[in-house]
């Protein structure tokens, strides 16, 4: 259970410590005293990134140029973790080995309204929460991606140089497949995880179809088809196939949620995913899960925020922020930001 955290110089905080207690901690305040920044701080700590997608180097405070997080576990996992950013630095970081952390902000709405990427980033982050070596399969995938399209470009301008994209055919292959693999087989157990938590807020049965131009299994028949298209990615400079193109698509009770769900649905829908995700993450690492969720209750019904509640009494612990009290979440800790400081209650 992370009990202290300790922000300096981060984003909008010079000199920071809240203390945290098991269970449920509701933390209140006003927009702009700076809840989801301290929501990034620990999801920081505990995940090397920022919850945001920013740069380490963004999150050092205006003014200044070193900023640091951080923090102590105690109970079944203990251990003291601190990551420093300096500017112009790589960022340094002493991790918790047992202790982990899961997040949700409200654009993470976006997994189920937004573009197929953002549905792919949020599959590959359930892979990466339980296999951090698939990261790594990400990162060269896309240097080959790079190079390819870097090829095609080159080849729209000086045809007789189309014979270059061909050295990269195999290796786009090789691991667009291994992606692939790995991701038919994180959203086939994101399925069952996902299918208890809407099964427990009686919000019915959930299906997830995942669209893929390339085959996990033919090395062959992948290569064909790159190559059936290499006149049209010649054209358009890019590469057309492959699994930085897939698309997932989530349907509750037969209705795509995205084109068919209200707005009340899509957000429980993409909690349950976070929640889901938690679930896998414990399960398959047998690592703590710190579960972050920042104004989750807004725009959410009385029977809504009822279902999620009693969802987050039974972790162990949680952080809720919210710009007012939340009667039905039953808080085991309060603590109140002001722009001049805190207090717990």
């Amino acid at each position: 259970m992370l009990v202290t955290v300790r922000l300096n110089n981060f984003r909008n905080y010079d000199e920071y410590t809240i203390n945290l207690g098991p269970g449920l901690n509701l933390v209140l305040g006003e927009n702009g005293v700076g809840k989801t920044n301290l929501l990034e701080a620990i999801f920081f700590l505990l995940e090397g990134r920022s919850l945001k997608g920013a740069d380490a180097q963004e999150m050092i405070r205006n003014g200044s140029d070193e900023g640091m997080v951080e923090g102590k576990v105690s109970g079944n996992v203990e251990g003291e973790g601190r990551v420093v950013i300096r500017k112009g630095e790589e960022t340094r970081r002493k991790r918790f080995e047992n202790i982990r952390a899961v997040a949700f902000v409200p654009d993470d709405v976006f997994l189920v309204k937004g573009n197929p990427e953002q549905r792919r980033r949020f599959i590959d982050d359930v892979i990466r929460g339980t296999k951090p070596a698939y990261l790594e399969l990400l990162r060269d995938y896309s240097r080959v991606l790079r190079q390819r399209n870097h090829a095609l470009k080159i080849a729209k301008k000086e045809s007789w140089r189309a014979s270059d994209v061909e050295s990269w055919d195999i290796l786009l292959v090789r691991q667009g497949m291994e992606i692939v693999k790995e991701r038919r087989e994180a959203l086939r157990i994101l399925s069952h995880s996902l299918e208890e938590v809407l099964r427990e807020w009686g919000m019915g049965e959930v299906e997830i179809k995942y669209y893929s131009s390339f085959s996990s299994e033919s090395e062959e028949e992948n290569l064909r088809r790159i190559r059936r298209l290499r006149e049209a990615e010649i054209r358009r400079g890019v590469s057309l196939s492959g699994p930085h193109r897939d698309e997932i698509l989530f349907y509750l009770n037969g209705r795509n949620i995205r084109r068919e769900g209200s707005q009340g649905e899509q957000k429980m829908f993409c909690l349950a995913c976070k929640l889901a995700q938690t679930r896998i993450m414990e399960e398959l690492t047998g690592k703590e899960v710190v579960l972050l969720l920042d104004d989750c209750f807004s725009e959410l019904d009385s029977r809504n925020r009822m279902r999620l509640a009693e969802s987050l009494k039974r972790r162990w612990q949680v952080l809720v922020t919210s710009t007012e009290e939340v009667k039905e979440l039953g808080a085991d800790r309060i603590l109140k930001l002001t722009r001049r400081g805190d207090r717990d209650s």
